[in-house]
C-alpha cells in the first residue's frame, strides 16, 4: 500500500545528501557528478574506483527522488507562502481584479478571476461548495488530479459540493447524488483552483461576487460557516514561489 509518509521520508533523505556533500566519502579529487575513473587492479576494480562508483550511484540518486520530489516541494513552497500573509486553512483567496505583477505566481493569466489555494483536509472528509460558470480542479499534494471542477467536472457547470475524503476515513459520507460529489484524496493537502469569467457584460465585480456567493470550505461535520473568509490576492503581497531552487530540507 502506497505510504505517503515513507515517500516524503524519502525525499527528506535525498535532499539531504545533495545538501551536503559531507555525509558522504568520496574518493580524492572526486566530485558527483563528474566523469569516473575506472581503474582494475586483476580484472577487478580498485579500492578507489568502487568509492567512486558507490557515491556516483548514491549522488545519481538522490537526484532522481529530488527531480520527482519537485510537485510536492513545490505545493510545500507554496502553501507555506500563503500562510505567510495570513491566509489560513478554509480561507478562499480571490484575484478580485484579476492576478498583479506583483504577485510571483507561476502560471497566473490576466484574463480571469482566479480562486485558488492550499487546505488541509484533516481527519475528515473536507465539503467545497464550488460556484456555477466557473472551471477548475482538484489535486492532492504530489499535483496529482483527484476531480475537474465546473464545466469540465461532473457538476458541469452547474456548481455543486465536492466532499474531499482523506486517506484512512472509514466513517460514512453522504450519498453522491446531483449537486453532491465524492472523492478520496491520496494525501491530507490539497490543491484546488476555480476561474470565473469576465466576459458577455460580466465585470470582474460580477466574477468576484459570483466566486464569494457560491464558494464555501468547511469540514463536513460542521456545516456551512456562518461567514466564509475571503482574501483579496489582488492586494495582498504574495511570494508562492522560491528562487532558484524550490528543493530546501527547511522547506520540505
Amino acid at each position: 500500500m502506497f505510504n505517503p509518509k515513507f515517500r516524503l521520508a524519502t525525499v527528506v533523505v535525498a535532499l539531504s545528501v545533495l545538501s551536503s556533500a559531507g555525509g558522504v566519502v568520496f574518493a580524492q579529487g572526486y566530485q558527483p557528478g563528474s566523469h569516473l575513473t575506472i581503474e582494475y587492479n586483476a580484472n577487478y576494480p580498485t579500492r578507489e574506483t568502487l568509492e567512486q562508483m558507490h557515491g556516483e550511484l548514491f549522488f545519481q540518486s538522490a537526484v532522481q527522488v529530488m527531480l520527482w520530489a519537485q510537485p510536492i516541494a513545490a505545493v510545500a513552497v507554496a502553501k507555506a507562502g500563503f500562510e505567510a500573509v495570513g491566509i489560513t486553512n478554509t480561507t478562499i483567496p480571490i484575484a478580485e481584479q484579476r492576478s498583479p505583477s506583483s504577485n510571483v505566481i507561476a502560471t497566473a493569466n490576466q484574463e480571469t478571476i482566479y480562486a485558488y489555494g492550499w487546505t488541509e483536509i484533516g481527519d475528515e472528509p473536507m465539503v467545497f461548495e464550488i460556484a456555477p460558470g466557473t472551471l477548475g480542479f482538484m489535486a492532492d499534494a504530489w499535483q496529482r488530479p483527484i476531480v475537474d471542477l465546473g464545466l469540465t467536472g461532473p457538476d458541469k457547470g452547474e456548481g455543486g459540493k465536492y466532499i474531499i475524503v482523506p486517506p484512512g476515513y472509514t466513517a460514512g459520507l453522504p450519498e453522491m447524488s446531483d449537486g453532491v460529489f465524492v472523492f478520496n484524496s491520496p494525501t491530507k493537502t490539497v490543491f484546488w483552483l476555480q476561474r470565473a469569467f469576465v466576459k458577455d457584460g460580466v465585470t470582474e465585480e460580477d466574477a468576484t461576487n459570483i466566486l464569494k456567493e457560491h464558494s464555501r470550505i468547511y469540514p463536513l461535520s460542521e456545516g456551512p460557516p456562518k461567514q466564509q473568509h475571503f482574501v483579496n490576492l489582488s492586494v495582498t503581497p504574495l511570494v508562492p514561489l522560491k528562487d532558484r531552487c524550490m528543493l530546501r530540507r527547511a522547506e520540505i
